[in-house]
């Protein structure tokens, strides 16, 4: 049984990074992956969530696939930034 569900855990992980319809994506897999990821970053960093997503934003550039939850962060610019 053991081996069942760790079996059926790596399969889901497979379909997340590889099938997924997000997975074309450019973002960290480990987050694309698992919820760990951002268990890591809110629970043991202490909330540092929002800034690490700001580093990300910066590495990946304007949107990114970032959780399992079918969360693809983005950018926008709302306004340009000459003559304001």
């Amino acid at each position: 049984m053991f081996i069942t569900i760790n079996l059926c855990n790596a399969l889901v992980i497979i379909r997340r990074l590889f099938f997924h319809p997000l997975s074309a994506f450019p973002g960290p897999r480990l987050a694309a992956a698992t919820t760990l990821y951002k268990m890591y970053f809110e629970v043991i960093k202490g909330g540092e969530l929002l800034g690490r997503i700001h580093q990300l934003h910066v590495l990946y550039g304007v949107s990114f696939f970032f959780s399992i939850d079918v969360e693809l962060t983005g950018t926008i610019q709302l306004c340009p930034r000459s003559g304001y």
